[in-house]
Order: C-alpha cells, then structure tokens, then sequence
C-alpha cells in the first residue's frame, strides 16, 4: 500500500467519524425538541373517536398547559370502566369539562355551566340510569371526557348514564398525555 492509500483511508475514515457524530448529535437534538416541545405520537384505535380521527390513524399531539375543552384526552382506562367490556388499555377521548366548571344532568341532556353539552333524548341515547337532577362543580383534578362518535364510544357519558356518576371523570393521574393535536397521519 503507498503512502496515497494511506492518506486516502485516514481521510476517509477520518470524515466518516464526522459524519457518525454529526448524525449522532443531529439524533440527540431532535430527542431533545421532542421531549422540550412536548410532543407525543399516539396510535388510533377503533371508532369512539369518529369521524374526527379513524382506527389505524396516528396523532401527533402538543401537550397543554392545562386541560381545555375540546382538547384530546389519552388515558389509562381507569379499574372502575372494566364492567364495559372493552379490550382497549389506552383510550382517547376529547375534554367536555374541565376544572370548576359545573356539569348537570336534567335527564334529558348535558350541561356544562348552563350551555348544553349533549342531548341524549334528540341522539337517541339511553341514559335512563342518569341522575336527574345531578350537579357537580370539577375539582382542580378533574375532568369529564366524551367519544366524539358517541354510541362507539366508552367515556365519562357512558359511565355516568349506567349509573355510576362517581367514577365519570378522571384526573390527571390518568392522563398519560393531552394536548392539541398537531398532524394527524
């Protein structure tokens, strides 16, 4: 081997370490912008969440500050939800209610500080095991989710219409992430 091999491998091998650290550095900022920008991938699975997001669909989330309405809610299907049947261990779902804001029930439809929510009777939803009458201001740990394909959907409507209001909302300590979404793919 002359001395031109020679010269040609250092520089080679020397521009292909540069090449490994840049890449590994470029790696190493783009981890860091996720986790700085707070961003998530979450997968779509089944049809509570119709026709905004389908089965199969991926969502690109920025997580809030705080909990919106109208934001997306994932969480850990909480122990009390299991009588429902579904498989699903992670749900999403969009915030209908957020902290001190009060939710009521006149057996008819949802409130929430006095605007109407959901209709059950004009949706033809069975709710007959709702409390009529109920009111409930959220505490600084709570929220209310909802399906937005409502008879697709296992949410804090759902629960609360069988009968069990005390377990219809969640808090933060469900939450694995909620956030606006930012791309859906």
């Amino acid at each position: 081997m002359d001395k031109a091999d020679k010269a040609l491998r250092s520089r080679t091998a020397k521009a292909l370490t540069v090449f490994f650290i840049f890449v590994g550095v470029f790696a190493a900022v783009i981890t860091w912008w996720l986790f700085a920008a707070k961003i998530s991938i979450i997968a779509v699975k089944g049809e509570s969440m119709e026709p905004a997001f389908s089965d199969g669909q991926n969502l690109v989330l920025r997580q809030e500050k705080a909990p919106e309405p109208g934001s997306i809610f994932v969480f850990e299907k909480p122990k009390s939800w299991d009588y429902m049947g579904t498989g699903e261990r992670v749900l999403i779902k969009r915030i209908a209610a957020v902290p001190q804001q009060t939710l009521t029930f006149d057996g008819k439809a949802f409130y929430v500080n006095g605007e109407e929510l959901y209709n059950v009777e004009e949706n033809n939803y069975e709710c007959s095991a709702g409390e009529v009458g109920y009111e409930h201001t959220l505490t600084q740990q709570e929220v209310f989710v909802m399906g937005d394909n409502a008879l697709k959907s296992l949410d804090s409507r759902r629960i609360f219409c069988d009968g069990h209001p005390e377990d219809a909302y969640l808090g933060f300590r469900d939450a694995i992430d909620f956030g606006t979404i930012e791309r859906i793919f």
